[in-house]
């Protein structure tokens, strides 16, 4: 059944292109002057006529850049293979540099002031839910008791039909996104006879 899916992702869905944010913050210091001497080296290749010297200091300052971003990944990429989370954490904050800290502004219940003070702040939020969660409700147990019960229906315990499958997966949107199986519709829609067998039969089984 896993190559039917992959087989048939192949044919109809297609490879996706993964776009990751970049690895380096452009605004750390260090990494900020190694981009100020490339784009001087550049500016001296353009004003000036292009000779071997200022074709090679270019091509130095435009390889110390790349140089170090992936010394930096292979770090981040390393610590994260040995399962080593402070190593990775450690890296990530040379690559986006540490998280800002600040405090989150809350409003009075009549609007009228703003605390910022974190104390102050979680003070406000638990007497909210104080408020609203340890409420005594007034229940009429004997109302409750009065619902009307639907009738269990025992049809639903039945085995589908691999016509009610195939109708099921035929109603499926394309374009959507995928469940927790990670597979699309459009894979189950055209997957064929083999992939609805495999799935009509793991459907049994469980």
């Amino acid at each position: 059944m896993q190559q039917v899916v992959h087989n048939t992702a192949n044919t109809y869905v297609g490879q996706t292109d993964i776009t990751n944010q970049d690895w380096y913050d452009p605004n750390v210091e260090e990494l900020k002057t190694l981009m100020n001497r490339r784009d001087q080296a550049h500016q001296k290749v353009l004003q000036t006529r292009s000779t071997r010297s200022t074709s090679t200091a270019y091509k130095d300052a435009c390889r110390l850049p790349q140089k170090r971003t992936r010394l930096v990944r292979k770090e981040g990429s390393g610590a994260a293979d040995r399962n080593d989370m402070k190593g990775l954490y450690n890296g990530m904050d040379k690559v986006w540099g540490p998280k800002k800290k600040g405090s989150v502004h809350l409003k009075s219940t009549d609007r009228m002031e703003t605390f910022s003070d974190c104390k102050t702040v979680v003070a406000i939020w638990s007497e909210q839910f104080q408020k609203i969660i340890n409420v005594i409700g007034d229940l009429d147990h004997e109302a409750l008791g009065n619902i009307p019960q639907r009738i269990t229906k025992t049809s639903l315990d039945n085995i589908p039909a691999m016509a009610e499958m195939a109708r099921a997966i035929a109603g499926l949107k394309n374009g959507k996104a995928p469940g927790v199986d990670g597979i699309p519709a459009e894979v189950w829609k055209h997957g064929g006879d083999n992939l609805f067998s495999r799935l009509h039969q793991l459907i049994t089984n469980a």
